[in-house]
């Protein structure tokens, strides 16, 4: 089958594979899946890397056809064996020969769309190579978007030519004006994340008696933006009145940091450093409480997790946060800026056991909004609009 967006795709004949697939889209009948090759650094760590799983491993169920390219393949196992992975030759995020291995997979592949997730090292050849090969490309925003580091520069300006179409998973007011320029420019929308727990991992929920240790939980990477520090910061001050044990699941280049201020706080007995852990769900449902710290978040998979599990969250009141909470109550918030107020919530919900469940009742109640199905749904129909938008355009230029 010929590559949808070939540049030797004629648009100006009717019989052309491109009039077919577009006009056919158009008029709501089915040719084949749309091909979807997603582009990301690696398949486990973040949250953009467990959406990406999520919506891959149903993507065949809901007209899609789903590949991947990436170059850490760790995780691969978790993926639908429908899904093809492509696999960079480079040994590191910043190895040119990304672009000779991108360029093997889209011409093995033949994919109608490509999405560029993340980050920037390989957003960028993406945006880049589906513009060579005329192949319409949608880029994600998975934050509120402004210039943290020089590269999003040069991913931003990309995007100006190159993007077809911008998909966030959360609000563009968060991010700064040039992002909201282009989000607007590009016809970008909004897809909230999924969340997908297995039953086995539930909590039974019933009534608790209360007890002088409690498990918390943090997980995230560990960097700057997941806040560590205010809750290492806030177990002195638990501690005096509960015993605690105390799991962090995660990885990152703030670990050093880490260990150290457990180190000089006393912390060694009560605190465990987990590093990445694949069973998630498990460690949650042998938890009492999550807390989640972050200075921002695009959107938190760790908290809607968390909330269908049934596992009671304490979380910081920014934005993401606030808007999955709504008025549902289902979670203590916090300002992420005081451990003070940190420890003062934990206090709250361990001399509680009613307030325990209440939370994790509403926690399930809210998750339950965000499923799957609403998930898959929504990214094809943003793939058939950008499919169509682009072929239009091209067969007008034509």
């Amino acid at each position: 089958m010929r590559l949808v967006s070939s540049t030797q795709c004629d648009m100006t004949k009717e019989n052309s594979y491109c009039y077919k697939q577009s006009k056919s889209i158009v008029e709501g009948r089915k040719v084949r899946p749309i091909r979807i090759l997603h582009c990301v650094h690696s398949l486990i760590a973040g949250g953009a890397e467990r959406q990406l799983r999520l919506l891959t491993n149903i993507s065949y169920n809901h007209e899609m056809d789903a590949a991947i390219f990436c170059i850490n393949d760790r995780g691969s196992d978790s993926i639908d064996s429908s899904v093809k992975i492509y696999k960079s030759s480079q040994v590191n995020k910043y190895n040119i020969s990304i672009f000779f291995s991108l360029v093997k997979a889209i011409k093995d592949f033949k994919p109608d769309i490509l999405h560029a997730w993340l980050p920037a090292p390989v957003t960028i050849p993406a945006m880049f190579l589906a513009t060579i090969y005329r192949i319409p490309c949608v880029w994600s925003y998975r934050n509120a978007m402004f210039f943290r580091r020089p590269l999003t520069m040069i991913e931003f300006m990309l995007a100006w030519p190159c993007a077809s179409c911008i998909i966030s998973n959360n609000p563009i007011r968060r991010s700064s004006l040039p992002y909201r320029i282009i989000y607007k420019t590009k016809q970008g929308i909004e897809i909230r994340n999924a969340v997908s727990v297995e039953p086995r991992y539930c909590k039974v929920l019933a009534g608790e008696t209360a007890t002088l240790e409690h498990r918390i939980l943090f997980a995230g990477r560990i960097t700057y933006q997941k806040n560590w520090r205010c809750l290492l910061k806030a177990l002195p001050i638990v501690l005096r009145t509960y015993k605690l044990k105390v799991v962090i699941c995660g990885v990152g280049e703030d670990e050093p940091q880490l260990k150290a201020m457990v180190d000089q706080l006393e912390l060694t007995p009560f605190v465990s450093h987990a590093g990445y852990r694949s069973n998630i769900h498990e460690v949650m449902q042998q938890s009492d409480v999550l807390v989640l710290p972050s200075w921002y978040e695009g959107m938190s998979n760790v908290f809607l997790e968390a909330l269908s599990i049934g596992l009671p969250c304490v979380v910081s009141d920014i934005p993401a946060n606030l808007d999955i909470i709504g008025g549902s109550g289902c979670a203590l918030t916090f300002p992420p800026s005081s451990a003070d107020a940190l420890a003062a919530c934990l206090l709250e919900l361990f001399r509680s056991p009613s307030l325990r469940l209440s939370l994790a009742q509403r926690g399930r109640e809210v998750a339950a909004k965000y499923s799957l199905e609403r998930f898959a749904e929504a990214h094809v129909a943003a793939y058939r609009s950008v499919l169509v938008r682009y072929l239009s355009e091209r067969m007008k230029r034509a």
